[in-house]
Formats: C-alpha cells, sequence, structure tokens
C-alpha cells in the first residue's frame, strides 16, 4: 500500500509540473502539438516542454484560440506573456518555412 501512495504522489507532482502557465516577460519557444479545451481549461500542448494551461473564460484564451486556430502541429511557435492583463496578455509568434526550407523569424 505504502508503494501505492508514492506512486500516486510522484504522478501528481509530474501532473502538476506539466501543465503550467507563464510568468509575466517569460516566453517559451517549442514545436507546437496541438491544443484542448476540456473541464474549463484550455491547454497548449508544446514539444519537450510543459503544456501550458489558462481558465477557458480567460483574456490569454481567447489569445490561444485565434492565434493557433490555423497552425498545424509540428510547427515552432513562440509565446510571450506580457504584463498587459486586459488586452493582450500573450503575444504568439508562429515561425514560418521558407520555400528552400529553412526558417524565417
Amino acid at each position: 500500500m505504502e508503494k501505492i501512495i508514492i506512486l500516486y504522489q510522484i504522478f501528481l507532482l509530474l501532473m502538476t509540473r506539466s501543465r503550467t502557465a507563464l510568468r509575466d516577460w517569460e516566453e517559451i519557444v517549442a514545436t507546437y502539438q496541438g491544443i484542448e479545451r476540456r473541464d474549463e481549461q484550455i491547454t497548449v500542448h508544446l514539444e519537450k516542454n510543459p503544456s501550458l494551461s489558462y481558465p477557458l473564460s480567460s483574456p490569454e484564451a481567447s489569445t490561444l484560440n485565434e492565434e493557433l486556430r490555423d497552425v498545424d502541429t509540428g510547427t515552432k511557435i513562440g509565446i510571450l506573456r506580457t504584463d498587459d492583463m486586459s488586452e493582450n496578455p500573450l503575444l504568439v509568434r508562429v515561425e514560418k518555412e521558407n520555400k528552400d526550407g529553412s526558417d524565417s523569424s
């Protein structure tokens, strides 16, 4: 029974570390793996990084919905948290690929 409790505590720790929100002026750059809306939360899944989660009714969720609507999985993106909590709490940058296959920012 003690092993089950320890495993459950490790599971909870991993779950809390795998979903996060950015602090003011913090940016994450990663490969976009998709967006999920569930349990009154919007979660952006990123490769090799923690997922970002915000309440569905938040300005952050509105920005993420709008900016990531047409972004394909596998695309490199950057998400920057600003200190503007009302209109533009997040800035989203999507890296486009040039015709020759190289990235342009």
